[in-house]
């Protein structure tokens, strides 16, 4: 689990790159995700290395409901501390949205 929001652009080419180095040892993946300027959440699922993400416009984040980002691997052989990395790495932040579009 994950606090605060992600960035949608990061965490996908972070799941991209993660299955087409690892995608042999993970069986299954799934998560909802909180993005960044969205009021609905980010469901995630993957099987090996195909993988599929959308906004759920039928469940948004409630006022009073904490903006969490929960993953989960299932597989064999996973380092569980570099997906922790990897995963946290994809946290939104204002300084590197700017320095995104100053590119």
């Amino acid at each position: 689990m994950l606090p605060g929001e992600l960035d949608l652009d990061e965490t996908q080419q972070w799941v991209s790159k993660t299955l087409r180095e690892i995608g042999g040892d993970i069986y299954r993946m799934k998560g909802v995700l909180a993005i960044a300027h969205s009021e609905e959440k980010f469901v995630y699922q993957a099987v090996h290395m195909i993988f599929n993400g959308t906004f759920d416009s039928e469940s948004v984040w409630g006022a009073d409901e904490e903006r969490v980002s929960k993953l989960v691997f299932i597989g064999k052989n996973l380092k569980h501390d570099a997906l922790r990395q990897g995963f946290g790495a994809c946290l939104y932040s204002e300084e590197r949205a700017e320095q995104v579009r100053k590119r």
